[in-house]
């Protein structure tokens, strides 16, 4: 019998052990530098299952290495991400793609601890899927500050729209008081019999309860532009139309301290894309203030041109206070006045300029001012970018005589304000009945036929959107709301429950009468 020995090739016995070696080294290597790192590392098999986790992940979760094995780990996840996080985790391993993260860990000993985890495939020797390995990273420190951050940011919100809140409301209870006295003054004014002392009066009143208006709109108006909330309605305005509109406003100022008053409108000036009220509060705002620094006596320029370049520029000119030269690079800013005598003797909160210049840049404008020192007066240049061709427009239709025999039913649960309505109205032709509340109004319209609703806003009971909604529900009534809320969000919601326009209090009568004829004249929709 013989036998034969197998052959053994030692080079490849030789090689083969030092694959082995190299091997074990490697896995050494790894282990060692896992063990070291400052990152959870953990190893798992092809279906997802952990096989080995490193100190620092122990560290993290309070987990011990066989507690973690196999779906052991999912314990370290935090009652609320665990299902999740599982079901996201094996459905990766399931369809072989990377993983990635963010969820909490929660310890044995209560802590918590946010991290961001990853994970990719990787091979054998053989070429085949062995596994995962991944990493999870300690990012408490950045969820906490992203947490504060965010705290910070609604607790900003919150102060932001209480204070808007109050703003609003503070407005409105300002406002009301003052519609009934601006009313009856101008009623009187009208009175062609009045005695040259008592017109003084009332003019004096008049000015007053006009500049208490206007600190009230400049507050509001700075709140609106500092949280960009001011929201512009842009149409096709002609220039020189809004000037001489506004000249004829500032007309009563502008007589009473004998001011010369001396235009130059560019016939073509043409027309700019802007908001007509907005445009309008610009121009007024700087003839005022040249009308207010301008001694009695003295002389306003305004004027118009068309500029090269597609702009057109309003120039204002007044021989009034002047401004000194290390005032100049501050007037545009908000509260700035100078001297302190300037707010003693012309009074204001030095809001209007800075207000004028916010709402020229929305306007895609600018402005200037030159001045060569005090009592050499200002010169204040506004310009704008021009439309290229002027487009006609209708001329406004006159009011029809039939339009003062419209019924108003107005809802006004201010006595004062709704008894100077009544009165104002009802002698201008119009057929005029009030309401203290919505319920009174919505049970008159029940009675009676009317074709315009005049409202307050804040009702007793249902507030005047939630009256317009019902009113526009069951009969053809138009809707003006009147309010001393004023917001843009007011407004908005006055479009929104059907009002054909809303006026904040208090209401210049001729403007009052002007919106009725308009509104009037509308179709239902």
């Amino acid at each position: 019998m013989s036998f034969t020995a197998p052959i053994i090739d030692i080079g490849d016995a030789i090689d083969a052990a030092a694959a082995r070696q190299a091997i074990r080294e490697s896995e050494e290597r790894f282990r060692t530098l896992a063990s070291h790192a400052p990152v959870g590392i953990y190893l798992t098999d092809p279906s997802g299952d952990c096989l080995f986790v490193n100190k620092t992940w122990c560290r993290m979760t309070g987990l011990t290495p066989e507690e973690a094995r196999g779906k052991g780990w999912v314990k370290a996840v935090h009652p609320d991400d665990r299902e999740r996080v599982a079901a996201e985790w094996y459905d990766a391993a399931l369809r072989r793609r990377p993983f990635a993260g963010e969820y909490r860990y929660l310890r044995p000993d209560g802590v918590v601890t946010w991290l961001q985890a990853s994970a990719v495939e990787y091979q054998s020797a053989e070429g085949k899927i062995a596994g995962h390995i991944g990493s999870v990273v300690d990012i408490t420190a950045r969820k906490q500050a992203e947490f504060a951050l965010k705290e910070a940011k609604e607790q900003a919100e919150a102060a932001n729209r209480s204070k808007d809140r109050f703003l609003a409301v503070l407005s409105h209870e300002l406002r009301t008081p003052l519609t009934p006295v601006l009313m009856s003054v101008a009623a009187r004014l009208m009175d062609p019999d009045l005695s040259p002392d008592l017109r003084d009066e009332l003019t004096m009143i008049r000015r007053n309860v006009e500049l208490e208006t206007k600190l009230i709109d400049d507050l509001l108006d700075l709140s609106r532009i500092t949280s960009g909330k001011l929201a512009l309605r842009p149409q096709v305005v002609d220039l020189n139309d809004a000037v001489r509109h506004v000249c004829s406003i500032c007309r009563d100022q502008i007589l009473e301290k004998s001011i010369k008053l001396r235009c130059e409108l560019d016939a073509n000036a043409g027309e700019v894309t802007a908001d007509p009220a907005r445009l309008q509060q610009v121009l007024w705002n700087v003839l005022k203030n040249a009308a207010k620094f301008t001694p009695d006596g003295g002389q306003i320029e305004l004027m118009t041109r068309r500029q090269e370049g597609d702009r057109v520029s309003i120039r204002v000119a007044d021989t009034g206070a002047g401004i000194a030269p290390e005032m100049l690079p501050r007037v545009f800013d908000a509260f700035e006045q100078g001297d302190p005598r300037v707010s003693r003797e012309f009074g204001g909160l030095g809001l209007g300029l800075a207000i004028t210049k916010s709402l020229v840049e929305l306007h895609q404008g600018a402005i200037r001012v030159q001045s060569d020192g005090p009592g050499r007066g200002c010169v204040f240049t506004i310009e704008f970018p021009a439309r290229p061709a002027p487009v006609a427009h209708a001329k406004p239709r006159s009011p029809d005589a039939k339009a003062n025999r419209l019924r108003l039913l107005i809802v006004e649960d201010h006595a004062d304000t709704a008894m100077v309505l009544r009165k104002l109205l009802s002698a201008s032709g119009y057929h005029v009945k009030t309401a203290a509340c919505a319920a009174s109004a919505m049970q008159m319209i029940e009675q009676e036929p009317f074709d315009l609703l005049i409202s307050d806003i804040g009702l007793p009971d249902w507030n005047g959107y939630e009256l317009m909604k019902r009113i526009r529900a069951a009969h053809a009534i138009r809707g003006i709301a009147m309010s001393g809320f004023g917001m843009d969000e007011d407004i908005r919601k006055s479009r929104e429950a059907g009002f054909a326009d809303h006026l904040v209090k208090p209401v210049n009568v001729a403007q009052l009468h002007d919106v009725i004829r308009r509104v009037s004249a509308a179709p239902v929709v």
